[in-house]
C-alpha cells in the first residue's frame, strides 16, 4: 500500500512539472508578438514630419525677392512698380559695361563725392548697358536733356532735347556735375554710402521719364553688390 502512494504522489508531481512548464511555454511564446506591437506605438510617436532644407542660394534667393517685394511696395509718382528692365538685357553686355566704366565711376566718385555705385547703376540703366540708340549715337549714357545753360551739341529723341557728346567719359563727367551744382547741390549732404537716397533724389530729377529709375538702380547695385565699391 504503501508503494501505491509512493507512486501516486510521484505522478502527481510530475503532472504538476509538467503543468507549469506548459504554462511557462505558452507565457513565452505570446511574449514575443506583444512586444513586436508594443514597439510599434514609439517607432510613430517618434516620427517627425520631414523639414524642408534650404542651401544659401536659396535663403539669398529668398531674401532678395523680398526686398524686391518691398521696393516694388513703394509708390513713385503713383506708378506700379514693375520687374526692372536691365533684367531683360543681355547679361554679357551688362557685364562688358560694369566692367568697362567701374574705373570711370570711382574716379567721378572721388572728385565729385557721389556714390560710386550710384553712377554706375545710373548711367547702365539709363543707356541699356550701352545699347540704346542715344548712348550709341550721341554718347549720352544718362539721357540728360539740354537746358538753358547747354552749350554742346543737341538731339531729338522722342520729341525731347538731349544732350549729345563727343564720347561716353564727357557723359559721366557731365553727369557729376548735374548732380553736384546749382540746387542739385544740396545733394552733397547724403552720405556717400546711402544709395537708396542718392537712387531716389535721382528719380526725382528724372526729367526724361525713365520709368521707376530709383528701384531699377537699387535692384542693379544689390544684385551686383555694387555698393562696394562705395566702400573703397
Amino acid at each position: 500500500m504503501k508503494q501505491h502512494w509512493f507512486k501516486i504522489v510521484l505522478l502527481l508531481i510530475f503532472l504538476l512539472v509538467l503543468w507549469k512548464k506548459e504554462i511557462s511555454f505558452g507565457i513565452h511564446f505570446n511574449t514575443p508578438a506583444r512586444l513586436e506591437q508594443g514597439d510599434a506605438t514609439p517607432t510613430q510617436v517618434r516620427q517627425q514630419p520631414r523639414k524642408k532644407f534650404y542651401t544659401e542660394d536659396a535663403k539669398a534667393t529668398k531674401t532678395q525677392s523680398n526686398l524686391t517685394d518691398k521696393f516694388q511696395q513703394l509708390p513713385i509718382f503713383g506708378r506700379k512698380k514693375t520687374a526692372p528692365t536691365w533684367k531683360n538685357l543681355d547679361q554679357q553686355a551688362v557685364d562688358s559695361y560694369l566692367n568697362r566704366f567701374v574705373k570711370v565711376a570711382q574716379a567721378e566718385s572721388k572728385k565729385f563725392g557721389i556714390p560710386a555705385s550710384i553712377i554706375l547703376a545710373s548711367g547702365l540703366v539709363c543707356s541699356q548697358a550701352g545699347q540704346a540708340s542715344i548712348s550709341q549715337q550721341e554718347n549720352n549714357h544718362f539721357r540728360l536733356l539740354c537746358s538753358e545753360d547747354w552749350q554742346g551739341e543737341t538731339k531729338w529723341y522722342d520729341g525731347k532735347c538731349l544732350r549729345q557728346y563727343d564720347k561716353a567719359w564727357t557723359s559721366y563727367r557731365d553727369f557729376s556735375l548735374f548732380l553736384t551744382t546749382g540746387e542739385r547741390a544740396d545733394l552733397l549732404a547724403l552720405h556717400q554710402q546711402d544709395y537708396h537716397g542718392w537712387a531716389k533724389a535721382i528719380e526725382r530729377l528724372n526729367s526724361y521719364g525713365e520709368i521707376n529709375l530709383s528701384h531699377q538702380i537699387v535692384s542693379l547695385i544689390e544684385t551686383f553688390n555694387l555698393q562696394q565699391l562705395d566702400m573703397e
